[in-house]
Order: C-alpha cells, then sequence, then structure tokens
C-alpha cells in the first residue's frame, strides 16, 4: 500500500484569499447598481438597499473558517499489470474548527478510467472528525502520479470558498501484460560458450541433424545412425549442431506513429509483445537487451534473471510515442553504438512506413538475423472504427498492400504478423510471412 499525508495549516491558507461565488458577485453588482442609481437620481432613500445585501455579505465572510486539515491518499496497490483495477482512498481529518461544507476533490491522471466512485465528496466536518471516501480507477501500461488534491471550504450561504490545491503525491505503474509463449525460433550469428538452446552451427549436444562421421568409441547407442550404418558395412553415428545461448536485443519501435489507436494505442500492443517476448527468452537462459528508438532511446543493457526482467518491464511501462525520425534513420546512428555484433535482433513494430524496412536491410547487410513481430495497425484500428462495406473493402485493401510489403521485407528477416484479435503465442508459434 502507498499512502501520502500532507496538511492544510491555516498560514498556508491565509496566503490566499476567499473566493466569490456566482452569487456574491451578483449581489456586489447589486449594491453597486443601488449608490449609481441613488447618485444619478438623486433619491437617497434607495440606499437602504444597501443594508440587506451589505448584512448577508458580512454575514457570510465571518461564518467561513479557515480550514486545518490533515489529507492522505492511499491506493491499495502501488504496482500492477496493465488492465488491472486499484482502489484508492482519500482521508480527511480536521483539526481546526467545525466545517459545514467542504468539498474535496482528488485528481485522476489522464489515461486512467474511473470504474466505480467519485474522486469528489463533499462533507462536514467537526473538529477532530476524520471522514474518508473512495474509488476505483482502470489502468493501462505507463507511470501514473497522483500529484494533488483539491479542498473547496464553502460558507453555508454559498457566497465565499476558501480554495486550495494541496500536493498530495502517490505514484502507481503498470506493467505491460505478458503473454506465455512456448518457443521463439532464435538462430544468433554468434553464441556465448554456456549451453543453451540457441543453434551455434558448432558440433555438440544439441537436438539439430548436422551430419555424419565415423563411430567412435563411447559414442552413445542413440547417436548411432543405423540406415547408414547398414549401407556402408560400418558403424556410423550421427553429428548434431550444439545449442549454446545468446544474446538477444529487443528493438522497440516508438515514435510518434504509434499514438494509433483508441485508449489503447499501437505501442501498447508493442510493449506486451517486447516483455513476452523478453521473459521467454530469460526463462530459457538467454541475456536480453532492450532499445527503444524513438524521442529519447532507452538502453537497457543484456542481462539476465528475475530482476532483469523487472527492468525491462519497468523500460517498456515508460515508453510514450515520441519522435518522427525515420527509423532506417534511427537504426543506422544506434546500430554500431548499442547492438552487440552476432546478438539475434528482435524488432517490435506496427510497420506503418517503408523506414522500418530499411532498417531492417541495414541489420541483416551488417550481419544481424532479424525477427519482425508487428501488431496489425489495421486491426487495432478496426476496434474504433465503425463502418459498413466500405469500411470493410478499405480494410481489405489496406491488408493486401501491408501483406505485399510484409513479404518484400520476408527477404531479409523473419516476419511475424499479429491480428491482435488473436493471440500472441499462436501467432509466434505458428506461420510466418514469407
Amino acid at each position: 500500500m502507498g499512502g501520502c499525508w500532507k496538511r492544510l495549516k491555516s498560514q498556508s491558507l491565509s496566503e490566499s484569499k476567499p473566493l466569490f461565488s456566482n452569487i456574491a458577485i451578483i449581489l456586489a453588482v447589486s449594491a453597486f447598481m443601488s449608490v449609481i442609481l441613488a447618485v444619478a437620481t438623486m433619491k437617497w432613500w434607495l440606499l437602504a438597499s444597501l443594508y440587506p445585501i451589505l448584512f448577508v455579505l458580512f454575514t457570510s465572510r465571518f461564518l467561513i473558517r479557515e480550514p486545518v486539515l490533515s489529507i492522505q491518499r492511499t491506493l491499495d496497490r502501488e504496482l500492477v499489470l496493465e488492465g488491472e483495477d486499484i482502489e484508492v482512498k482519500i482521508r480527511v481529518h480536521n483539526a481546526g474548527s467545525t466545517l459545514n461544507l467542504v468539498l474535496v476533490s482528488d485528481f485522476v491522471p489522464e489515461g486512467l478510467e474511473l470504474l466505480e466512485g467519485n474522486p469528489s465528496h463533499l462533507m462536514s466536518l467537526k473538529p477532530g472528525e476524520t471522514r474518508e471516501f473512495r474509488y476505483r480507477v482502470g489502468t493501462k501500461r505507463g507511470m501514473w502520479a497522483f500529484e494533488k488534491v483539491q479542498v473547496d471550504v464553502m460558507d453555508p450561504l454559498g457566497l465565499f470558498t476558501w480554495k486550495q490545491v494541496i500536493p498530495v503525491r502517490n505514484y502507481l505503474t503498470a506493467l505491460p501484460e505478458v503473454t506465455w509463449i512456448k518457443r521463439v525460433e532464435l538462430r544468433a550469428i554468434r553464441t556465448r560458450p554456456t549451453p543453451g538452446h540457441v543453434p551455434s552451427k558448432m558440433i555438440g549436444e544439441g537436438m539439430n541433424f548436422h551430419g555424419l562421421r565415423e563411430y567412435v568409441p563411447g559414442d552413445a547407442m542413440r547417436k548411432i545412425n543405423w540406415k547408414a550404418t547398414a549401407r556402408h558395412a560400418r558403424l556410423i553415428s550421427n553429428e548434431y549442431e550444439a545449442e549454446k545461448r545468446a544474446d538477444v536485443i529487443i528493438v522497440v519501435d516508438s515514435r510518434e506513429v504509434n499514438a494509433l489507436g483508441g485508449r489503447v494505442n499501437a505501442l501498447d500492443y508493442s510493449a506486451r509483445v517486447a516483455a513476452s517476448i523478453a521473459h521467454y527468452v530469460l526463462q530459457v537462459g538467454n541475456r536480453v537487451g532492450l532499445i527503444s528508438l524513438g524521442g529519447v532511446p532507452r538502453w537497457v543493457h543484456p542481462d539476465h534473471g528475475s530482476k532483469h526482467f523487472l527492468r525491462i518491464a519497468y523500460a517498456l511501462s515508460s515508453l510514450r510515442p515520441r519522435g518522427k525520425e525515420p527509423f532506417d534513420f534511427l537504426i543506422r546512428n544506434f546500430v554500431n553504438v548499442y547492438l552487440t555484433p552476432g546478438a539475434q535482433i528482435i524488432i517490435v513494430t506496427p510497420f506503418l512506413d517503408e523506414s522500418v524496412a530499411k532498417g531492417v536491410k541495414i541489420l541483416k547487410r551488417s550481419g544481424f538475423r532479424v525477427i519482425v513481430v508487428s501488431p496489425s495497425p489495421i486491426s487495432i484500428e478496426s476496434q474504433i472504427v465503425e463502418g459498413g462495406k466500405e469500411v470493410s473493402l478499405a480494410s481489405k485493401i489496406l491488408e493486401l498492400e501491408r501483406n505485399t510489403l510484409m513479404r518484400k521485407m520476408a527477404e531479409d528477416a523473419e516476419v511475424y504478423d499479429w491480428d491482435i484479435k488473436r493471440p500472441l503465442k499462436a501467432i509466434l508459434g505458428g506461420m510466418k510471412i514469407g
């Protein structure tokens, strides 16, 4: 749980003066007009109408008291997965005199969805009394700051209001959703010396067949190729490709174009893909790094372990669509700075322009093996666009054009097109384009 107390002292409020309500302004204008009318007509008896107005204004002003409040906001959780909802509790304690009308309003960060309750509450407080109210919000990927609470203390006649915005800070992090992936075909050009699950093009222990050789005393029976033995009339053993560990670098396209979509945009889906792949790669013992291209780049150096996955998840949570540079320009500038030679590169991008294909070609020429996983922007937009046959026909045309471009890109990389209506694990474990 996370909580934060802030005390609203009378000294701080004395620096801000009571505000007139609309009713008070109307009464003040009426009094002023009465004076003007009396002077203009020389009918001084009109000034008698000032007495009730001035009496109400002065009475209302002295009925309002400076509040001495302590305010606490508590989140039931500060770290969640996107889509989960949290409960927010606001607790108000009155350390001063009686307050008849107090409106306490919490500021919900833009992007979070109010699910239940109300972040504003009208209450009365006796000396020493504590009141609280609750509401629930739905989360989405990101780092969110609850920064302030507004207090409006009103007089019983509704003519004056003490208004104060109090800094009460709480922080919420919503990590991207993780899909449990069974397998991702990794084939790095360079591998690490320790055993793993990535084919290394070296002879050793593994599952992939490499070739045949003469039987050597000590070879396991399962390695003997009986068909080749019968054909050559001597014992022949199979050789297998050794499987090692490798470095995997996940490149997330976080440029401004990724803002397309509704409350959940293309970058949110890309973050889910990146988190899911990172989790799988770490589970099978490889090192994984992360780089975002768009705006200020985020770089997480390759490492392994559960704590490292949290580093990646936090980095993915902080991504926002930024920057308008072409993807190939970003790749060209960062490939020699961040990317380990021979590592397996996995690019996550909605593939919204041809600069992505140019960037993939640069990586291939630089000696990297590349996988591209692309959340389909057409399937993302179809969730928020309503229409009939015309919209359906336009979607099919765009899908054909996109498929053509992706098949061309498949000449330089393994390409997976993800229709977000389908489970991610079915895409990565199924057929690829090309």
